[in-house]
């Protein structure tokens, strides 16, 4: 049971409403996670949306974007997000077996999708500067330093969402894969 309050949209006003209304449209539903963060914070939400609309205009795929977030998400034992973002990767085309490696920690057996994973894996459980040979290993792959910049923001989006759904223990409402 979530441990946050969420408002109903009908209750929504400004802002919120408006935000509400648009993924909605785009979605056929309000997940819970952007109910519970509509309802404390409007501006975080919008905030949120802005930057994954940011990224999805990158040069980055929508595979690669679902690899980031589903890496991310496992990484910092997300729940809800491990069961969006499965479902999300399978809906970009990833097999169920690239799924279940990717969250089982094994190699895909596509180099550079490995490299991508590698480098999210170092960024999200490292601390501090990474080193040469990880800034390196991701370009040797093929990801342009444009690109490294869109796995910033990707990381950033994904693990604020994360954080968000490790406090409220948010009632999944995607099916898990």
């Amino acid at each position: 049971m979530s441990r946050l309050t969420t408002m109903e949209p009908h209750e929504a006003t400004g802002l919120v409403a408006e935000t509400f209304a648009s993924i909605k449209r785009a979605a056929g539903m309000i997940p819970n996670t952007y109910l519970t963060i509509g309802t404390h914070s409007p501006e975080g939400l919008h905030a949120v949306l802005h930057l994954d609309e940011v990224v999805s205009r990158s040069e980055i795929s929508d595979a690669d974007l679902e690899i980031i977030r589903l890496v991310v998400s496992v990484c910092s034992g997300c729940r809800y997000c491990v069961a969006v973002h499965s479902l999300k990767a399978k809906f970009a085309g990833l097999s169920y077996d690239e799924i279940l490696r990717i969250r089982g920690s094994r190699s895909t057996e596509d180099p550079r999708r490995d490299a991508l994973i590698e480098f999210v894996r170092n960024i999200v459980s490292g601390t501090g500067t990474l080193s040469s040979l990880d800034v390196e290993s991701i370009i040797i792959a093929g990801y342009s330093q444009s690109q490294i910049i869109g796995i910033s923001l990707t990381i950033a989006s994904t693990m604020f969402i994360n954080t968000v759904n490790r406090i409220n223990d948010t009632v999944l409402d995607y099916p898990e894969i």
